[in-house]
């Protein structure tokens, strides 16, 4: 004799994406918390700034390896 299984199955819920980030601290994540388009650029961002202070460092070094 077979018997009948039954599945029970919970309502299904959306979820928005900022409310449990899978890693704190991250980029996308920090953009999202505001705004929902991952496209919005922040022309001051830190990492901007950094780069623009830093990106003519070392590079003797980098053209020897060349």
């Amino acid at each position: 004799m077979i018997l009948p299984l039954t599945a029970y199955a919970h309502q299904a819920t959306v979820k928005e994406s900022h409310d449990a980030p899978a890693v704190r601290g991250i980029i996308i994540d920090n953009m999202l918390k505001e705004h929902d388009n991952p496209f919005t650029l922040y022309p001051y961002d830190t990492n901007y700034l950094i780069y623009t202070n830093t990106s003519d460092m070392n590079k003797e070094a980098i053209s020897s390896y060349s």
